[in-house]
């Protein structure tokens, strides 16, 4: 399943995580996914049809991506919270 929402936190000792919609980021999404679908295209005419992977491969991380929850911390406090939902 595709995430639907980003929660990205940075501060000191308590962090006030920050929602954004994912779906606002779609126009970047699909600019990265016609550059692979370009050099895909490419490569396609040097390879069998079997060799070649049906979604490009950014999309296919995007799937993976739900759930993923990073959460950095540094010895003085400071800390950066990014969450897939």
């Amino acid at each position: 399943m595709i995430p639907a929402l980003l929660l990205i936190g940075i501060g000191w000792q308590r962090r006030l995580p920050v929602p954004i919609p994912l779906f606002l980021l779609w126009p970047v999404a699909f600019l990265a996914v016609l550059a692979t679908g370009a050099v895909q295209l490419t490569r396609r005419l040097n390879r069998p049809a079997a060799e070649t992977p049906l979604l490009p491969a950014p999309l296919e991380a995007l799937f993976q991506l739900s759930g993923l929850r990073l959460d950095v911390r540094t010895h003085d406090g400071t800390g950066v919270l990014v969450w897939f939902l």
